[in-house]
């Protein structure tokens, strides 16, 4: 899966160069990328629209592990287990509301796919609501760097949950 990303990283700014003028594809991580990743969108005067596909988390761990009930060793295992938090969302970012077209009120909803790859016994879906706002350098329909601040609401499988700080930071080719 990382090879994906990475290609698509390296071929973002290669497409964006034939893509319509309103069209968008930004890097970067945050709620506008679905964690670490890229999106891509449509913008005007004062709105962006974008889909976007990224990794919210992932960890590797290696070694051996044992649990025990205060007396004895009940479990061992060794190896190593890799998990992933990927997916895609789908968002929308308007500067109408506050003044000039550099700053931006937005919410996107996001769909992950959470797995253990070693023996996928802890694999769930989640759905999260971020809402957040942006500030966009150049302009919210115009190249260049983007920073923002906002919160994940999580609704899942195992529960529910809240990041109550996520920050936003990518550049939109």
């Amino acid at each position: 899966m990382n090879k994906v990303y990475l290609t698509a990283l390296i071929l973002a700014p290669l497409l964006c160069a034939h893509a319509r003028a309103d069209t968008t594809l930004g890097v970067g991580f945050g709620s506008m990328y679905n964690g670490v990743g890229i999106n891509i969108g449509r913008t005007n005067d004062n709105s962006l629209r974008f889909g976007a596909l990224g990794c919210v988390g992932w960890s590797h761990s290696s070694g051996s592990d044992s649990s025990t009930d205060g007396t004895q060793v009940i479990s061992t295992s060794s190896g190593s287990s890799y998990e992933t938090d990927c997916g895609v969302g789908l968002g929308y970012i308007s500067s109408a509301l506050l003044p000039g077209e550099k700053q931006g009120l937005g919410l996107s909803v996001a769909f992950t796919y959470n797995t253990d790859e070693d023996d996928g016994s802890r694999a769930d879906f989640e759905w999260s609501i971020s809402p957040g706002y942006y500030y966009f350098f150049s302009g919210i329909g115009e190249r260049g760097l983007n920073l923002g601040i906002g919160s994940r609401i999580i609704l899942g499988e195992r529960g529910s949950g809240t990041n109550p700080l996520m920050l936003n930071l990518g550049f939109q080719f």
